[in-house]
């Protein structure tokens, strides 16, 4: 069985979480979407089937990945933050997985790296910034409005339309949208961040790590390897 080894690469300081399975010569790089993490991905990585090697991270800002206030957050430096992972696993060629807002980091990371990918999969993918319909609902509002009805309002509405579809996967998104506390929401400029698509309020979290020693706790206990590039 191909499971996914969870591990934490230090890139320039931040540390990347990501899960990595070292397989055959052809790879699958995987990129999530916005509200979402690298576990998406990981019925491939149980599959037996499959014999690639394969990648898939937490961008920054999401999941167990770092969430640096200094960072531009725009989707091309995290495709670039992206191929520094990939050069540092020693990832030669590659197929790209990407979903929802991964589509857009997959496209900038196709630039960087046009002699290395073998194909491109975009799975309701968004082919530009506008496509990215909620994340622009966001950006047009104040950081007040957000914080005091924004958020719940467009929880409300995911609710509404789940409801009506019946759709279980909306039903799951809809869980992982848990209103952070306010100090999550302030340590960078908020409208540079959600109009870049980046739900940095929004991520999907287990553990929030906002201070590198609890950082260093955390994972000193989950004895989680590491690796630095």
């Amino acid at each position: 069985m191909s499971t996914g080894k969870k591990m934490e690469l230090d890139i320039d300081g931040t540390l990347i979480s990501c899960l990595f399975h070292k397989g055959g010569e052809n790879a699958i790089v995987f990129i999530h979407g916005f509200g979402s993490s690298k576990e998406v991905f990981g019925e491939a990585f149980e599959n037996e089937k499959l014999h690639f090697t394969m990648l898939s991270t937490d961008l920054i800002g999401f999941g167990e990945s770092d969430k640096p206030p200094g960072f531009s957050y725009r989707m091309r430096e995290q495709a670039s933050v992206l191929k520094k992972v990939i050069e540092c696993l020693g990832v030669k060629r590659f197929h790209i997985v990407a979903h929802s807002m991964g589509g857009i980091v997959g496209i900038e990371l196709a630039e960087m790296m046009p002699n290395q990918i073998s194909s491109l999969i975009d799975l309701d993918g968004n082919l530009t910034i506008e496509d990215c319909t909620m994340s622009k609902q966001v950006a047009e509002m104040s950081e007040t409005y957000f914080a005091q009805k924004g958020f719940e309002n467009l929880r409300n509405s995911i609710a509404e339309e789940s409801r009506k579809a019946g759709n279980e996967s909306l039903k799951d998104y809809l869980k992982s949208l848990v209103k952070p506390r306010q100090s999550h929401c302030t340590k960078a400029p908020f409208q540079h961040y959600m109009t870049q698509a980046t739900a940095i309020c929004l991520h999907v979290s287990r553990t929030s790590r906002s201070t590198s020693a609890t950082s260093t706790a955390r994972r000193t206990k989950e004895s989680i390897p590491q690796k630095r590039c």
